[in-house]
């Protein structure tokens, strides 16, 4: 029975290296990462704050939920793909999420928004 166990737990470590666990701290919006992903681009101007990084567009505001390993933050820039500041006009693939999944992250400070499940971004 221990070695089931013993073989179980490498096995579940294993899993969860490959995919990424998702962070529960920070500003940036997490999500695992998947096989596929929506094609739509969100288009707008992009805040970075303490809390929360989210986008605003004509219509409406969203907070991007970025795949595990897509996007990190440093030195308060956003690194997607590229480098991002707060205020750059940023394009960012996927698709309009209806509500946040069970293993998702969303930080607290973020504002009342629609969620957009991001894509990992263009390799280039």
């Amino acid at each position: 029975m221990r070695r089931v166990l013993a073989i179980a737990a490498g096995v579940a470590a294993v899993a969860l290296g490959l995919t990424g666990c998702v962070p529960t701290g920070g500003p940036l919006a997490m999500q695992p990462r998947a096989e596929a992903w929506h094609d739509a681009l969100l288009t707008g101007t992009l805040h970075i704050d303490d809390d929360c990084v989210w986008v605003e567009t004509a219509d409406a505001a969203y907070v991007p939920v970025f795949p595990v390993g897509s996007a990190r933050m440093e030195a308060g820039r956003l690194l997607y793909g590229a480098t991002w500041s707060d205020g750059d006009t940023i394009d960012i693939g996927g698709g309009e999420a209806p509500e946040a999944g069970a293993d998702w992250y969303i930080p607290d400070g973020c504002p009342d928004a629609l969620l957009w499940g991001a894509a990992p971004p263009p390799e280039g």
